[in-house]
């Protein structure tokens, strides 16, 4: 690291390293360690009620995923951080309740009140972690703009090796002062301009739109004698219809495009959800039980 700093030409036109290396005519040496490792803590808890004609579950986890997300090729240590799995909330909630035979005698009151059965899953999930989802650096693209000495911000320029990515710097917290439906502060990134001084390799945890979703079905059942039944179900997936703000997988929201004159953020909508995903599906069903 840092062997391409000062060598008089411009290390971002050099086709071969093997001149700046303390071992020279390997080229690029690859070794297999088995050195990356993880680990998950949690709390869990979950309530249970199987009773009668209810059955309920319920279950919450309060957890943290570690483990090596960076990509300093020179110091493991420099790599260890929340991972992009880690989702800090979870919760989910099952439920089936039969609502019994409230009618006895009218016949047909008891085919209209009798036999229905409700049941659902709502679940609850913080979201992602934007900074370690997308590639450590949210694409840090510089433009090409130019160092004070002429030459481009690269990691050759800046960390002297092509080795290490070039990371951004953090001017301010870029989970505060968020505008709406904002997650991430483009304004506390900048463009690395000083040799030496490249950006944390792994960038602060940044935490993406949550998750919400409920399903609901309703079953009206007609007993047919002792072991027949006949089941008309009405299933509704997103029965709320209740769509999520989301960054779209290949979008540019969460692209660190910086102008290459001006070295400012040249994204508008970088951090910032600009669209919304999912809606009801509604399934009708006929079963017969024998």
């Amino acid at each position: 690291m840092g062997a391409l700093l000062n060598i008089g030409t411009d290390p971002n036109g050099l086709s071969n390293f093997d001149a700046y290396r303390p071992l020279q005519n390997y080229q690029d040496l690859k070794v297999v360690n088995h050195n990356l490792y993880q680990n998950y803590n949690s709390l869990q808890v979950s309530w249970v009620r199987q009773r009668g004609k209810y059955d309920i579950q319920a279950n919450y986890t309060y957890g943290k995923t570690l483990g090596i997300v960076g990509s300093d090729n020179f110091n493991l240590n420099n790599d260890y951080g929340p991972l992009a799995a880690d989702r800090r909330h979870i919760f989910n909630a099952a439920y089936s309740i039969e609502l019994g035979n409230p009618v006895r005698q009218n016949v047909l009151a008891k085919g209209l009140a009798n036999g229905w059965q409700i049941s659902g899953i709502t679940q609850l999930q913080s979201g992602v972690n934007l900074s370690a989802q997308n590639s450590g650096n949210f694409n840090l693209n510089t433009n090409g703009f130019l160092l004070s000495n002429g030459l481009k911000s690269t990691s050759a320029t800046i960390v002297g090796t092509n080795a290490v990515p070039l990371q951004p710097i953090l001017t301010c917290n870029p989970t505060g002062n968020l505008g709406h439906n904002q997650y991430v502060n483009g304004s506390c990134f900048a463009i690395p301009t000083q040799a030496g001084q490249n950006g944390p390799i792994v960038l602060p945890e940044i935490f993406g739109p949550a998750f919400f979703n409920s399903d609901l079905s309703m079953f009206k059942n007609f007993r047919m004698g002792e072991s027949k039944k006949l089941q008309f179900r009405f299933s509704s997936y997103n029965f709320l219809n209740h769509p999520l703000w989301s960054f779209r997988g290949a979008g540019n929201n969460l692209n660190l495009n910086f102008n290459g004159t001006t070295g400012k953020l040249d994204n508008p909508n970088f951090g910032t959800t600009t669209e919304k995903l999912g809606h009801r599906i509604i399934q009708l069903a006929i079963k017969f039980y024998f």
